[in-house]
């Protein structure tokens, strides 16, 4: 028998008097719609089920540029008005004001939807097949405005045209109609079109009741469409179309002008198998497994590449003859650097690695027991670190960009009882060409290659019920990272903030980041907390807390500071930043209405952020980010928030 199961989400618009940013300006709308047919087979459990998914999401960035309260914790700075002004109005002429450009102006409009089919089929009586399969769509940008120019691009060779030049965009024509030719302020996001397709297959054996094996094979292709089109904003600085992709600005030729142009297939073919086996009366288990990933991009650049940075300057086609012949390539194979505008260029690259894993567990109790575990891991770098190396030729070693592989063991000691469970686990995971990602306010991302790197700490957690209607539970973990290596970076002048700090050096004409010993950005020190919860009889009361120790904006772990310079002064510096520890307190209330008949029903009250806590929840960091830096951002903790819902089961 079928069984249908929809769900439908109202379309709602909220102006938020707290957003995010906590700045004056903030808009969600949201609308979302999901369904589900399932099918049931004979008697075994066997099924087959298909869902559908809709969202559309239309809100402004949130979080914000750094400010002072993110390292003072200063509550009187969380909330603020836009620095451009809200509302306002934009300037008509061909001198931009700041009105629509600010951080909290930004949009992150989003349309994704997916349909997802899984089944289940007995084969023979210990013999079974799963088949799982997905197809995901995804319309989204994120990003800011750009002060546009009006005229045409012209530089020193000789070349003039229009098109997306060092990250401006020149259009060659009146956009406001007021004749004059200056600039004019436009919205300009990254965007991202994605067509995925997901495949899955499982066939699982038991041998007998001890012992059981599994085969699985994985499928996964991504089509991702990168576009970066500009749109017209109205005059009150919001954008006509959060997509500017439907409609897009037009240079004096009618090219549709754009900051980058690529497109993308990220592709994947796994296989796996595992085993699983019980001995000495089930007291030991044993699991032995591996997997074999075949990773392939197929990367599209229709720009032209001019740095290792990832910058590119976007020409139409019909200009790029007179581009290429300005702006003439080079490669020193010698010092391994490119100068010029590398072509418009396709690149396929390969990754693949065999991943074992082992682990076992031992009881030598019921209620005492050991576990060990070990797995060979691999991350392949982002598309975006891999476009970067455009600018270098294909075949040489400077355009390789090496995957990171990591060796991961853990060992644990664990107790259950009817009244407590408890475990203790040790881990230490160990580098190589460690893959730290930073995502840019634009939503693109950078690889930071921190080369060797170890880490290891201990978690712990118990919970505790002395009787059925009370639960106490606490965790804690302790994190140790160790940067192995100082890291290359571009420079490092005298005057600059880290070579004031003591934080890079200059050897044999290499300059050098003092990254040996530190810990990773954003990695907290310690984390623990706890929960304890009270059932009486329909109420469920709870309170819980957390406590996040100080964390590292950047890996050379900079701080603000002050300095003595050579001629005795003082002064004011800006290395980095450690952002302070904090805890956060959360109540929660629940009444069942079982008792009125609604045996799925409940009203609930939660209290978030109790004692209104002011923090800095994530943040944007990297090598060698500056607390100066006008491209970091953070997030603020949402602040005390209280909410009553009405949930209701059919």
């Amino acid at each position: 028998m079928g069984l249908l199961v929809a769900h439908y989400a109202r379309p709602h618009t909220e102006i938020l008097t707290v957003p995010a940013a906590f700045a004056n300006y903030g808009k969600v709308s949201k609308q979302q719609y999901n369904a589900k047919i399932w099918q049931d087979i004979g008697s075994n459990g066997d099924f087959i089920s298909v869902a559908a998914h809709y969202n559309q999401n239309r809100n402004n960035f949130g979080g914000s540029p750094f400010r002072a309260s993110a390292f003072t914790g200063d509550k009187s700075d969380r909330f603020y008005d836009v620095a451009g002004g809200y509302p306002c109005q934009v300037s008509q002429t061909s001198t931009p004001n700041a009105c629509g450009t600010d951080f909290e102006r930004r949009f992150n409009p989003s349309n994704t939807g997916n349909v997802r089919a899984n089944s289940k089929f007995t084969l023979a009586e210990r013999l079974t097949l799963s088949v799982d399969g997905a197809y995901q769509w995804v319309k989204a940008n994120g990003g800011g405005t750009t002060s546009a120019n009006e005229t045409f691009f012209t530089d020193s060779t000789g070349f003039t045209g229009t098109g997306n030049y060092g990250g401006s965009f020149y259009f060659g024509r009146d956009l406001n109609g007021d004749g004059v030719l200056g600039r004019v302020t436009l919205l300009q996001p990254s965007q991202t079109n994605t067509r995925r397709w997901v495949g899955i297959a499982n066939l699982a054996y038991e041998i007998n009741d001890s012992h059981r094996v599994r085969l699985s094979y994985s499928y996964d292709r991504a089509r991702h469409r990168q576009t970066g089109y500009a749109g017209f904003l109205d005059d009150g600085g919001t954008p006509f179309d959060v997509f500017p992709i439907n409609d897009p600005v037009l240079d004096a030729a009618g090219n549709a002008l754009q900051k980058r142009d690529r497109k993308s297939i990220a592709e994947l073919n796994q296989i796996a198998g595992e085993y699983r086996g019980q001995f000495f009366e089930d007291k030991l288990s044993v699991l032995i497994g591996g997997r074999l990933p075949f990773f392939k991009r197929e990367l599209n650049q229709y720009c032209f590449t001019t740095s290792s940075g990832g910058f590119v300057n976007c020409v139409p086609e019909d200009q790029q003859a007179d581009y290429i012949a300005t702006h003439p390539y080079s490669f020193n194979k010698t010092t391994g650097r490119a100068t010029g505008s590398a072509l418009p260029q396709a690149r396929k690259l390969k990754y693949d690695k065999f991943l074992p894993n082992v682990g076992a567990t031992f009881k030598i109790t019921p209620e005492i027991s050991i576990a060990g575990s070990y797995a060979k891991n691999l991350s392949v770098p982002s598309t975006d670190a891999l476009y970067n190396a455009f600018i270098f030729p294909v075949n040489s070693a400077s355009a390789y960009r090496a995957p990171e592989t990591s060796d991961s063991f853990d060992a644990s000691l664990r107790y259950t009882s009817s009244k407590v469970q408890a475990a203790v686990t040790g881990w230490y995971s160990k580098y190589k060409n460690r893959l730290v990602t930073a995502y840019d306010i634009d939503g693109n991302g950078t690889d930071t290659n921190l080369g060797p790197v170890k880490k290891y700490g201990v978690d712990a957690n118990i919970s505790y019920s002395p009787i059925k209607e009370i639960t106490a539970y606490l965790f804690g973990s302790y994190i140790k990272s160790e940067i192995q290596n100082d890291a290359v970076t571009g420079s490092c002048a005298a005057t600059s903030d880290i070579a004031l700090a003591g934080l890079c050096y200059v050897q044999d004409g290499v300059a050098y980041l003092r990254t040996s010993g530190k810990r990773e950005r954003s990695a907290p020190k310690y984390l623990f907390g706890g929960r304890l919860q009270g059932n009486l009889g329909d109420f469920t009361l709870g309170v819980q807390a957390k406590k996040t120790s100080s964390r590292y904006l950047n890996d050379i772990n900079g701080e603000i500071q002050s300095v003595t310079l050579t001629d005795g002064t003082s002064k004011m510096i800006f290395p980095g930043a450690k952002f302070g520890a904090y805890t956060v307190v959360d109540l929660d209330l629940r009444y069942s209405l079982a008792s009125v008949g609604m045996e799925k029903g409940a009203i609930q009250l939660n209290v978030s952020n109790l004692f209104d806590k002011y923090y800095v929840g994530s943040f944007s960091g990297g090598l060698d980010t500056l607390a100066s830096s006008s491209s970091a951002f953070v997030n603020f903790g949402s602040p005390r928030a209280i909410s009553a819902s009405l949930i209701i089961g059919f």
